[in-house]
């Protein structure tokens, strides 16, 4: 494309209110979070007080737990690696099993 054809492009895009994004980061803005502020704040509240056993039928939270929680919170579905990768972001990590010794002799 000539320079001139881009320049009249831009030049028209602006003139017809058109918003133009000309940053050049390399990363592509993607797609909007699913979670507001005001459900990632219920996330966090529902880590930091930990599951309760007879109600969520786990003594830990895991993965796979917090995407079922949120599902029926909020009828949102978020994958493991979304909602792993959204934890991390937050300051959180992602815990690895506790192997329960056994109890025989």
């Amino acid at each position: 494309m000539k320079v001139g054809r881009i320049k009249s492009i831009v030049n028209a895009s602006l003139f017809l209110g058109g918003k133009l994004n000309l940053s050049f980061d390399g990363k592509s803005p993607g797609q909007p979070s699913k979670l507001n502020d005001v459900q990632r704040q219920a996330i966090v509240r529902m880590i930091e007080s930990g599951p309760i056993p007879a109600i969520h039928g786990v003594v830990r939270w895991r993965l796979i737990d917090l995407s079922q929680w949120i599902y029926e919170e909020f009828r949102i579905t978020v994958a493991k690696q979304t909602l792993s990768r959204g934890l991390r972001a937050m300051g959180y990590r992602k815990l690895s099993a506790r192997i329960v010794p056994s109890l025989q002799g």
